[in-house]
């Protein structure tokens, strides 16, 4: 007989089933408990901040005002979907002391949208290490991510992706991989996949790469498809281009690395030597050794262990600190007209794509000088300095770990955004129709700019689903790159020749109208409707089954139902006492 989990101590206890032997005894016993936001739209972080309330709210101790279910019902269907480029939606969590959720989608000339942070890439791995991943992606390699921390899969998953633009991942894509799907590893297909694995060693068929972003190695293993099995080395990424990448990269990134206990940046592996030397290494996937191992901590193994967990050292919640039942008369939406200073907001201002790319040029300079600094600041002597300042912000970092930065994402972007515009700057002259390309001859173009390895790589890159999917489609995406090409290509004739006017026109970057956010909505609190104010309720054993009944929203309720709701709670005694 199937019994239902709630019902389960009380069958036992009739005789009517059966637990195991460690269930026998008359003790209390926990079952995991999992919810799930469903959405078609990449709003990582909105709806990380709506679970982190709601869990917040049944596990407080201190009961609330209204049933879990209006809060879930509020934001399925009260918290509205912004217009690309025109509405930015501020979303006033449910909690007081929480800041206000602000979000909207980038308009058509925009990046495509990105609701997620960048942090977790960027403190597990450094820049060698993101590169190398990055440059088997590029050829459409197998890629696996390893951690023992299952938060870091998705968001390091996602932030490789998108650094694949203009291009998208054809592949096979599973961030979290279930250990019932292990026979996906020996697929010959591209991809890229997440394994949570602990102790146990990660399984690695030939030709597969593995990253593990506990410990930031890469272990690259063996070519595919060479009998007998050749080692695989770091991929050949056109030197000039790759090393002013890896500058600009640094210069973000660097500040944000969290040191290994290994004490060294950027190890890889081989399958037959072992650990790289870096005289068997491109210039740009060299590894540096940042601290001594004498001198090595636990910091980064904290940080990303209690970054998994939701904070828990937050005040108990009181019935005050609720936003509910608000004094005047609760309307669906409030629109308001956003202000001329708001631009200070990264999550209402818009970005254009031309002044980013220019941006990411002029902070070329920037980027070696910075780089020579950090070497120099890691040595013996720093160290101590480095402990003692990472045991001070090692719980900020932690709680701050998975928060988006939209200019840090930004910034990254274009960074690889202007290495794709830059050595794909002429495919336009080898493009015979929409759907054939010269790949020969686009690669020979490029003889006295690159060795023979680089456009043997750029010749695997256009050879690609990726890139062959590019060609085809005639979209956005394409359309917006076409014109970032322009923006460079603008901005080198205006420093070779000063006072020059730009030389190609970008009316689809210039759309101003596209960019601009004509109003910021805000949605209405959680529906009160039939609840007296005096009411809590509590959740001593912990999070409960939701009801449908209790699914009530403002945009589900017109009025006629809402007389008759309130009338049935008021004179039936209905929803109240459950």
């Amino acid at each position: 007989e199937i019994v239902p989990l709630e019902k389960l101590c009380s069958a036992f206890w009739a005789g009517k089933c059966m637990l195991p032997a460690w269930l026998e005894e008359p003790h209390p016993f926990y079952l995991p408990k999992c919810l799930v936001v469903f959405s078609h739209h990449a709003f990582t972080d909105v709806q990380r901040a709506f679970l982190k309330q709601l869990y917040r709210i049944a596990s407080s101790g201190a009961g609330s005002p209204l049933p879990l279910e209006r809060f879930v019902a509020n934001f399925c269907h009260d918290v509205p979907l912004p217009k690309p480029g025109a509405v930015s939606i501020s979303w006033k969590p449910f909690i007081k002391d929480a800041p206000p959720v602000v979000y909207q989608r980038p308009a058509p000339n925009e990046l495509p949208l990105v609701n997620f942070s960048f942090r977790p890439l960027l403190r597990c791995l450094s820049a060698t290490n993101i590169l190398t991943i990055w440059g088997v992606l590029l050829q459409e390699g197998r890629v696996v991510l390893r951690s023992e921390h299952i938060a870091l899969l998705t968001p390091v998953a996602e932030a490789l992706v998108a650094l694949l633009f203009p291009f998208t991942w054809q592949g096979v894509y599973v961030p979290v991989l279930p250990s019932t799907m292990m026979d996906v590893l020996d697929a010959p297909v591209p991809f890229l996949v997440g394994l949570l694995v602990g102790s146990n060693a990660c399984p690695q068929p030939q030709g597969v790469v593995v990253c593990d972003l506990d410990q930031d190695i890469v272990h690259l293993g063996t070519e595919d498809d060479c009998r007998p099995p050749k080692p695989r080395f770091p991929p050949q990424l056109p030197r000039n281009l790759v090393s002013i990448l890896k500058k600009e990269l640094e210069d973000i990134a660097d500040p944000l690395y969290l040191i290994p206990p290994s004490g060294a940046k950027g190890r890889i592996t081989s399958d037959v030597h072992g650990l790289l030397n870096n005289d068997v290494r491109e210039p740009y996937a060299h590894m540096f050794q940042v601290r001594s191992l004498s001198l090595t901590n636990t910091h980064r193994q904290y940080v990303l262990t209690k970054a998994n967990y939701v904070q828990r050292d937050l005040l108990p919640l009181k019935q005050d600190d609720f936003v509910l039942f608000p004094e005047e008369e609760q309307t669906l939406y409030k629109s308001i007209n956003p202000k001329k200073s708001s631009g200070s907001n990264s999550a209402t201002k818009s970005h254009s794509g031309g002044n980013f790319m220019i941006k990411a040029i002029r902070r070329q300079g920037r980027a070696i000088q910075a780089h020579t600094d950090r070497a120099l600041s890691f040595t013996a002597a720093g160290a101590a300095r480095y402990d003692e300042e990472m045991e001070k912000k090692k719980d900020s970092i932690a709680s701050a770990f998975y928060d988006v930065d939209q200019d840090l994402a930004d910034s990254i972007r274009f960074s690889f955004l202007r290495f794709f515009s830059t050595l794909f700057r002429r495919y336009k002259e080898f493009t015979i129709s929409d759907s054939s390309f010269r790949h020969e001859d686009f690669v020979n173009s490029m003889e006295e700019e690159m060795t023979y390895e680089n456009r043997l790589f750029v010749l695997s890159v256009v050879k690609t689903q990726m890139f062959e999917r590019f060609m085809v489609e005639s979209s956005t995406r394409r359309r917006l790159f076409d014109e970032l090409i322009l923006v460079q290509e603008n901005h080198e004739s205006m420093i070779s020749l000063p006072g020059m006017k730009k030389k190609h026109d970008t009316p689809f970057l210039d759309e101003k109208q596209q960019k601009a956010v004509k109003k910021i909505i805000i949605p209405a609190a959680p529906c009160s409707a039939g609840v007296p104010r005096d009411t809590v309720f509590e959740y001593d054993d912990g999070f409960p089954l939701l009801k449908e009944e209790e699914m009530v929203a403002n945009k589900t309720l017109d009025p006629v139902s809402a007389l008759c709701y309130v009338g049935n709670l008021m004179f039936c005694g209905v929803g109240v006492d459950w």
